[in-house]
């Protein structure tokens, strides 16, 4: 019998995954449950305020692997056209590699249940946050002042072209807008 705290993780890891792939309302308890093969009987336990409460750790946990992976990128390159150029590729490699199943872990979600849940709305603005701030961090001896400003666009575009790609089925609009974004991020440094 798997630990509390493994059921817990399991929990959060597979919902966050459910998530991704089919949003907030697909996304089922009893499907949580079988995924990720908690005993029912601990959910309540472990998330008393329900699924919204596992949505929002969910959601925190995807959100925070994303930002230390950017982190990881921005330490290995020498520039933001550099980082630009190795994040949109993971994004084109994770969302081909799950047959367009999987784009951003966050946006689904969001656009679905952003009017319907402070506690949901709030995660996913502070990831961006993260996310942007993160970007913004790496950008900034390049670019300073235009730091928070050209990282935010970079997300605003990379998000929009995940979005296109997924529902094209073809990552040419997330290539194109990498490519559109290193040209300016070459131009500006």
């Amino acid at each position: 019998m798997p630990r509390s705290s493994d059921a817990r993780a399991n929990a959060v890891a597979s919902t966050a995954r459910l998530l991704q792939e089919q949003g907030y309302a697909a996304t089922g308890v009893a499907q949580i449950l079988d995924v990720s093969g908690a005993p029912k009987g601990s959910f309540y336990f472990h998330f008393p305020d329900g699924k919204e409460q596992l949505a929002v750790e969910a959601l925190r946990l995807a959100g925070a692997e994303v930002e230390q992976g950017l982190r990881a990128l921005a330490a290995l390159t020498a520039s933001p056209a550099e980082l630009v150029s190795r994040f949109v590729d993971q994004q084109v490699r994770g969302l081909v590699d799950s047959g367009y199943r999987r784009g951003c872990p966050i946006a689904t979600v969001a656009l679905e249940m952003a009017d319907e849940s402070a506690a949901i709305r709030g995660a996913c603005r502070d990831i961006f946050d993260s996310w942007i701030t993160a970007m913004a961090e790496a950008f900034e001896p390049h670019l300073r002042a235009q730091a928070r400003q050209s990282a935010e666009h970079v997300f605003v575009a990379v998000e929009g072209a995940l979005l296109l790609s997924r529902v094209r089925r073809d990552p040419g609009p997330l290539r194109a807008t990498r490519d559109l974004l290193v040209s300016r991020l070459r131009d500006s440094a």
